[in-house]
């Protein structure tokens, strides 16, 4: 009735790069009071994307609602990072209940209980990720193991109107994907 899939790609992946974890709930009957318990893992900076995506799976002849939640991690030291297998504990509606009381996927009203719904708790499985160390071949003083860095800059003044003795200003921009932004270096002039 219940259960969730992880996946986590890439699963060998430089120390303090992007992985994407992507944890998905299906339920082919109606929740209450639902409660997702985050990923703790110890190592890695772990930041969970806004909003969920919803949609229907049919498997095996059978529809499921689909819940899909994104995480970002960014493993801090090189060798082993287990992610923790997730956990969901929710109430089953027994046939026959009304609606009314749902107050959403993860929620409900605390005062209205279900007296006819059985408890169950879902685990997903746990995932051992081989971090690998920074390049030896990395000579430079930054680490950053970006999928895109860019590298732009603006004048105040266009080009050609700038006059001797007029001051102008340069502003330089420094992006990356797959990077937090405490992972760029400050741009020195």
């Amino acid at each position: 009735d219940v259960f969730i899939e992880t996946e986590v790609t890439p699963e060998s992946p430089y120390v303090q790069s992007e992985v994407r974890y992507t944890l998905r709930i299906h339920h082919a009957v109606q929740l209450a009071e639902a409660e997702l318990i985050d990923p703790a893992i110890d190592g890695a900076i772990i930041r969970k994307a806004e909003g969920e995506r919803e949609y229907y799976k049919t498997i095996k002849d059978r529809q499921y609602r689909v819940i899909e939640i994104e995480y970002t991690l960014f493993p801090q030291a090189s060798g082993e990072l287990v992610i923790p297998e997730a956990v969901l504990k929710a109430c089953i509606q027994q046939a026959g209940q009304s609606n009314r009381s749902f107050g959403g996927f993860f929620g409900g009203d605390p005062f209205n209980r279900f007296s006819n719904s059985r408890s169950v708790t879902v685990r997903s499985k746990s995932h051992t990720l081989n971090i690998q160390p920074q390049p030896k071949d990395n000579k430079g003083p930054h680490w950053l193991p970006a999928k895109q860095l860019d590298l732009g800059e603006e004048w105040d003044v266009p080009e050609n109107e700038i006059r001797v003795g007029e001051p102008i200003t340069r502003s330089l921009e420094l992006s990356a994907l797959g990077l937090t932004a405490e992972q760029l270096p400050d741009l020195n002039a």
